[in-house]
């Protein structure tokens, strides 16, 4: 009797439907489709009820807060969040750098969706980090504000036992936001040290 084993196979072809209906006709020659569609799966923000966690440091601009408060109600609801992401999402080739490095999402703080199904773009953003379980509200942020080193911070002091498996202990140096922003237009992963000393491995753990 001859056995084939074909679940590599059958999960390619698999993962190359789920990345035509998403995106349409792509160039499968480029990458595996398997590649591909793992990379889409970390950039979006899979549907499932979750508790939400706020920082003790949060403050809500008075315009925001309607958009603030249907963001959480989807997410303790387990509702679509893709709506809030970036639009970038419709690009095959998207990378989201301070989600790779530091496990964090940014959504858009409105409720007014328009015609490509995503909200209005806002100058202010909500940082979270999602567990499988909870969302860790992070704060509000302006673009740009991908290196903050207070993202780290907040989290260090609010959620110690979601950052515990990322501890660790090179006594390397304490870097500066400028100098994680170097690093990681090179693509290069980087520890982030707290201001009591505390050393963590890149939350998301690197590209």
């Amino acid at each position: 009797m001859e056995l084939r084993n074909e679940i590599l196979d059958d999960y390619s072809s698999y993962c190359d439907r789920k990345i035509r209906s998403e995106f349409g006709q792509y160039s499968a020659n480029l990458n595996d489709p398997i590649y591909i569609y793992q990379r889409y799966k970390c950039r979006i923000i899979d549907e499932r009820k979750r508790i939400v966690n706020i920082s003790r440091s949060l403050l809500i601009p008075d315009e925001y807060k309607h958009a603030f408060q249907k963001i959480i109600s989807d997410t303790e609801n387990g509702n679509s969040l893709k709506k809030y992401q970036s639009r970038m999402l419709k690009s095959i080739d998207y990378d989201d750098d301070m989600l790779s490095h530091w496990g964090i999402q940014h959504l858009h703080l409105s409720v007014n969706i328009e015609s490509d199904g995503f909200v209005t773009r806002t100058g202010k953003l909500v940082f979270i980090h999602f567990t499988p379980m909870a969302a860790n509200v992070i704060g509000i942020f302006g673009h740009g504000a991908w290196c903050d080193l207070d993202i780290i911070e907040i989290m260090h002091e609010n959620w110690p036992q979601e950052m515990s498996i990322y501890k660790n202990n090179s006594n390397s140096k304490k870097l500066t936001e400028d100098e994680h922003q170097v690093l990681r237009r090179k693509n290069a992963n980087a520890n982030i040290m707290v201001q009591d000393g505390t050393e963590y491995i890149c939350p998301g753990l690197g590209v």
